[in-house]
């Protein structure tokens, strides 16, 4: 997935150019910024700041710390046993500029992020062995999060006869917390493939290209699955 890689290798991130801690009155000075626009951002305990587009050299910049957002909560694995998981990778980020917020779960597979600016922001939990799982608008409430292994929905289409189907359109649905849809054609052998999570039920449908064979099958991650076309009935409308 596209944002996936993006918010994994925190494309675009803007950086820390520098970065002080106020004094007892709350006044502040930035040396060695660069030349042009920056943004300000503060934080402090339950609060935090941000102004973008500030002037280099600019006087008299005042900060108010406004109630922020919290992300926390535990990464679990392993669909039955829903064991913790230890150093997943948490990234939220936001959707209207380009600033990241990492997190590693502990051993417990707590995690916590924040403040951050309150604001729409989404979430990627990354760890070796799992799925990563991305959240493009995620809930500050939310405070259980799994992660599903790899696994494969694949099989065969046959015809009616029995005789391997090439060139039928297969779609896949797996209803999660970011549900796909996708679409393939067989092959020659009437085979097709796609990647899936480990304990999650999909639903496959196939049609043939006339549109006078159908199948359909709600089923877990395997790689032995059989399509069989049999009549169906087409319905149009408005």
């Amino acid at each position: 997935d596209e944002l996936v890689d993006q918010v994994d290798k925190r494309e675009g991130e803007a950086p820390t150019v520098a970065e002080t801690t106020s004094a007892e009155d709350g006044t502040f000075i930035l040396d060695g910024l660069p030349e042009g626009a920056v943004t300000l951002h503060a934080s402090s305990g339950q609060g935090v700041a941000m102004i973008p587009d500030v002037m280099t050299g600019q006087q008299g910049v005042v900060l108010v710390l406004d109630e922020g957002l919290f992300f926390g909560g535990v990464v679990l694995g392993d669909v039955l046993e829903t064991n913790p998981i230890e150093g997943a990778r948490i990234t939220a980020f936001s959707l209207e500029h380009t600033r990241f917020f990492p997190a590693t779960s502990g051993a417990d597979g707590r995690f916590r992020i924040g403040p951050v600016p309150p604001a729409e922001h989404g979430i990627l939990i990354t760890a070796p062995g799992f799925s990563p799982l991305l959240i493009v608008k995620a809930d500050p409430l939310k405070t259980t999060f799994f992660l599903y292994r790899p696994a494969k929905h694949a099989g065969t289409v046959l015809t009616a006869k029995g005789v391997p189907a090439p060139g039928v359109s297969v779609r896949f649905f797996l209803p999660s917390i970011t549900p796909q849809l996708r679409t393939a054609l067989t092959d020659a052998q009437g085979r097709f493939s796609f990647p899936s999570l480990e304990g999650m039920s999909a639903e496959l449908f196939a049609e043939s290209p006339a549109h006078d064979g159908f199948a359909h099958l709600d089923t877990e991650p395997r790689e032995d699955i059989v399509l069989t076309l049999g009549p169906g009935m087409v319905v149009q409308g408005t």
